[in-house]
């Protein structure tokens, strides 16, 4: 497509051809075609027989006397004669030329002389002189060109040159008089409009483009033809139909980056010292780049508009970012670093954020100012508000490198290392420990011993946290041996006051009798007053403890400091039985981590929300969830908290009966700190409960008694959370050691409050396995009401098998089927094949037959109990008290007693003790 101006430029070769002479100037920004139709025009000259002499201006001559005069002169197409002749005028002209090069008329005699020679070759045809890069011209050849110039009117001598704006180099003096010749014609080669942009594209494509994709092509390249020619030749940018507002994107190495250094090398040195600065601050005024450069306003204003000009930069920023990077790559480093350190005392001086001074403190390296340090570490506050998780941990840990001051350097490290909790909870784990090995050396102050605790007691920590403990307690003069607030009493009261939550130290003796009596430690049967003995967290399982974590996961927003209340409060919902309400919370959080992609976070609400599906009784959830939040972890091996996702997965794993999976991640060695770690005791627990179902209750026993020691040791000895004695009692229960599993269990139960009705239901059901069979029905029987409430589906079904076997062994055939029956449909809805296994194996193909019996059964349930009624029925089936019922949900007791009077009636029973176990039940609805 030929440029417009080119007819122009005919013409005006058509009238000095006619010896009317001219000149004229093409200006233009550098990349939008002045030397491409300079060549053009050329060549058409050339081809209707005007002799035609080019030279092209380079920077490097500028300084050079006559180099562009010698340039034209020595073209090929003069005859060897004339060349000769007019190369030996420049030659005598050099010496008188540089000896009076002070006086601006010096050298006009040597000037004629060529002039004349230049006259006797337009004798016998026209005469083109082409000048690219008037801008560098040498002041000699300036001269020349002028004196030529200006003798150029009615003779047939045309002159051509482009010239980039805001580029001036040469004697402003000469140019001045140059542009005031009467027939000099200053043609304007500028960017593309639109318009042009929408033909280059089409032309590139060879399809029409929308008009969405023209203007994104123009604003990225401001219509300049080099860089939107590169960046079409990259052949990256989108395509026609891509969604709107998504820029073209260019590559590091490729046309467009180069297309950019060739527009700053062609714009002037202001240009290129006002690039530099730009690329540094990003945005800024012309002032700001003046002081960030140290150049004057005027030169800054220059180059800032060889750059507007040029469609680089447009309202002080940079139209595409990969400007800006390629201009920050090709800069010197030093220089980068010496703009960055002077951008950031700019940006202070000014006021500016934390967060927009630090990255310039980080790419400089340091800056040597009294404030480098409390900037960095404002700034990683700032960022992470907005979730710049990665800029947080840049700006502290150069923080941490720059100050000298021991006290602050571990002030950073702390807050560095709960900051990787958010992304990578080892690495954090790592900055943990070296704290502590500060804190052994001495290079801890008194006063940030408990900040170093607090974050071994987010990773569960329990060894370290004991260290760091007994240490304070030495530098503070105090007992070391003295009982503190357990890990979840202390984050929960820490947060909320009404939530105190009192502590009591369990007294350990071991069990006597069996050939693993030496092993077991079990709590004193009675306080001294005779009580009996309460867990150090069972007690704290109160209403208003229940409510504190319910208003603090209402009026909590997930950040740093949140987390651990927010975990400790699901904990208590879940462990005091609001299963589901836990399950609420707990995704809701899970998303608001993943919105912030903050993988550290989403694997500990994971663990969480593993351990809720496996309350409900629910392993191929767990399964998938632990899966999900393991692939997020950037570093899998070698942290406590994988460890204890590991441990759940085996947990879901082996109720699926997916041994070989489980086998294998128990295979693979866990982290030396795992077991020093409530992670671990997750771990021990998972591995005791493979042990258990492969059939080594041997191996299961040594696990669940090594996690029993070590949870009270911690002082976390709660069968909410780990109930190794009941898992305990289960491996001496396949021993035949039934006195110890029996000890076991009550004691469980005596360390298990009313409202737990999970544990107590698992630890009934134990209990009567370890019971006489006279007395095994009625524990079994209330062991399913409980784990009724729970929620808990996989433990109903153990407990429903076993009451179905108490009712076979005393001959009641017919509820010993009904059990059953419920067992088998809970243990498929729940995958657990092991137990399914065994159902089948104890009824053969009874079961498959009953199946539909049980499901119109369900159905008829449903069609003749309103939901009230059902609800209403459960709790009374479970053991539940009518005031009870009312307080639970909501209503009076008057209304519990007219609901359960037509139940009565509808079932055609006499009272609560003939509800039947297979009752249909909605499980969030009355837990």
């Amino acid at each position: 497509m030929a440029h417009p101006h080119l007819t122009t430029l005919k013409l005006a070769l058509d009238e000095s051809a006619s010896s009317r002479g001219g000149i004229v100037i093409l200006e233009g920004p550098a990349g939008c075609g002045k030397t491409e139709l300079l060549c053009d025009f050329s060549q058409h000259a050339a081809s209707v027989g005007v002799f035609v002499l080019w030279a092209q201006a380079l920077p490097s001559e500028t300084s050079l006397p006559l180099s562009l005069m010698r340039q034209l002169l020595d073209n090929p197409s003069l005859s060897e004669e004339t060349g000769r002749r007019l190369r030996a005028l420049l030659d005598e002209a050099g010496a008188p030329l540089l000896r009076s090069a002070a006086s601006p008329r010096g050298g006009t005699s040597e000037m004629q002389r060529l002039w004349t020679a230049l006259r006797d070759l337009m004798a016998t045809q026209p005469l083109l002189i082409c000048v690219d890069g008037l801008q560098y011209m040498d002041a000699t050849s300036l001269r020349y060109l002028l004196y030529i110039a200006g003798r150029s009117r009615g003779t047939r001598l045309m002159m051509v040159a482009t010239e980039t704006p805001y580029c001036h180099q040469q004697d402003h003096a000469c140019r001045t008089e140059f542009l005031r010749l009467s027939h000099l014609r200053r043609l304007r080669v500028g960017c593309l409009e639109r318009p042009e942009v929408a033909g280059l594209i089409a032309e590139h494509l060879h399809a029409e483009p929308d008009e969405t994709t023209v203007r994104r092509y123009h604003a990225l390249t401001g219509g300049n033809p080099l860089l939107l020619r590169a960046l079409l030749a990259e052949k990256t940018a989108v395509s026609m139909s891509s969604s709107r507002g998504t820029p073209p994107q260019a590559s590091h190495t490729g046309a467009f980056p180069e297309a950019v250094l060739t527009c700053l090398a062609n714009s002037g040195p202001a240009a290129s010292v006002a690039a530099d600065g730009l690329a540094v601050l990003e945005v800024g005024s012309v002032g700001a780049l003046s002081q960030l450069c140290g150049t004057s306003y005027a030169s800054t204003d220059r180059g800032v508009r060889a750059l507007e000009a040029a469609g680089i930069i447009l309202h002080g920023r940079f139209r595409h970012p990969m400007a800006r990077e390629s201009v920050l790559e090709w800069m010197d480093p030093e220089r980068r670093r010496q703009l960055h350190r002077s951008a950031a005392v700019l940006l202070r001086a000014e006021g500016a954020a934390a967060a927009a001074i630090a990255p310039h403190v980080v790419a400089a390296g340091r800056v040597p100012e009294p404030w480098d340090v409390t900037v960095l570490r404002e700034a990683a506050e700032e960022v992470l508000v907005e979730g710049g998780h990665h800029a947080a941990l840049q700006y502290l840990e150069l923080a941490h490198r720059l100050s000298s001051d021991e006290r602050q350097r571990t002030s950073i490290r702390l807050r560095t290392a709960i900051v990787l909790c958010r992304t990578n909870p080892l690495a954090g784990e790592r900055v943990a420990e070296e704290l502590l090995r500060d804190l052994r050396s001495g290079r801890v102050a008194l006063d940030q011993c408990q900040a170093v605790a607090d974050l071994f007691r987010r990773h569960f920590r329990f060894a370290e946290l004991d260290e760091v403990m007994r240490v304070e307690s030495e530098l503070r003069g105090e007992d070391a041996s003295a009982p503190a607030l357990t890990a979840d009493a202390r984050t929960l009261a820490s947060y909320d006051a009404h939530a105190t939550l009192p502590y009591k130290r369990v007294v350990v003796r071991p069990l006597r009798g069996g050939p693993h009596s030496g092993r077991i430690l079990l709590p004193a049967r009675h306080h001294r007053h005779g009580a009996r003995p309460e867990s150090p967290v069972a007690e704290t399982s109160t209403e208003d403890v229940v409510t504190a974590s319910e208003a603090t996961l209402r009026r909590s927003a997930l950040n740093d400091s949140t987390l651990e209340p927010i975990i400790t409060a699901l904990r208590y919902l879940l462990h005091d039985g609001r299963t589901e309400t836990a399950r609420h919370w707990c995704d809701l959080f899970l998303s608001e981590s993943l919105r912030r992609k903050a993988d550290g976070w989403y694997a500990l609400l994971s663990l969480l929300r593993a351990d809720i599906a496996l309350h409900l009784g629910k392993p191929t959830d767990a399964e998938a969830i632990t899966q999900d939040a393991l692939s997020r972890l950037s570093e899998r091996k070698g942290g406590v908290l994988a460890g204890g996702l590991i441990g759940l997965q085996v947990m879901a794993q082996t109720a699926l009966g997916h041994y070989e999976a489980s086998a294998r991640e128990l295979n693979r060695p866990p982290a030396e700190s795992l077991l020093g770690s409530g992670y671990g005791l997750i771990y021990l627990r998972a591995r005791g409960l493979h042990s258990l179902a492969t059939r080594r209750p041997h191996v299961a026993l040594d696990d669940f008694l090594t996690a029993g020691r070590l949870a009270i040791r911690w002082s976390v000895d709660d069968p909410a959370w780990l109930p190794w004695r009941g898992d305990a009692a289960e491996a001496c229960l396949l021993l035949g050691h039934r006195a110890e599993a029996e000890r076991l269990v009550v004691e469980q139960l005596a360390m298990t409050g009313r409202r737990r009705t999970r544990v107590r239901g698992m630890s009934l059901r134990l209990l009567g396995a370890a019971t006489e069979p006279q007395g095994r029905l009625s524990l079994l029987t209330r062991a399913v009401r409980k784990l009724q409430v729970a929620g808990d589906r996989l433990e109903l079904a153990r407990a429903l098998l076993d009451l179905g076997e108490a009712h076979r062994c005393l001959g009641e055939t017919t509820r010993a089927d009904v059990a059953t029956r419920r067992a088998w449909q809970l243990a498929r809805e729940c995958g657990a094949e092991p137990l399914c296994a065994r159902l089948r194996q104890e009824n053969d193909e009874s079961l498959g037959r009953q199946e539909d019996e049980v499901r119109g059964a369900a159905d008829a349930w449903a069609t003749r109990l309103s939901d009230s009624e059902r609800k209403v029925a459960v709790l009374a089936a479970s053991g539940f008290s009518n005031r009870d019922i009312s307080a639970r949900l909501h209503i009076t007791v008057s209304t519990v007693e007219q609901h359960l009077t037509r139940v009565y009636r509808k079932l055609d029973i006499r009272g609560r003790r003939q509800l039947p176990l297979d009752i249909p039940f909605e499980l969030g609805g009355v837990a």
